[in-house]
């Protein structure tokens, strides 16, 4: 049985997406929406921080996951958040 990290280091071509009870996507098309005062976890293989990355340490490129928060948009045919 493989767990869903050794999952992720077989693949990096999954994407995984993790939302709270509390939370809501709302879907339109190819891309969706974040509405919650909580996160949206998603796994892609990138990375994406509004903040940048410089100042952090990071895990290795097929373990990163990142948070969108309410409003952040992400494409989900071209994997990436949308400004």
């Amino acid at each position: 049985m493989k767990t869903a990290t050794g999952l992720l280091l077989i693949s990096f071509l999954i994407m995984g997406i993790a939302i709270d009870e509390s939370t809501a996507m709302v879907v339109k098309g190819d891309q969706f929406e974040v509405l919650s005062d909580r996160y949206v976890i998603i796994y892609d293989g990138s990375f994406w921080s509004r903040e940048g990355s410089s100042l952090k340490k990071l895990p290795k490129e097929n373990e990163v996951f990142y948070f969108l928060r309410d409003g952040d948009k992400y494409h989900l045919k071209n994997r990436e958040v949308l400004k």
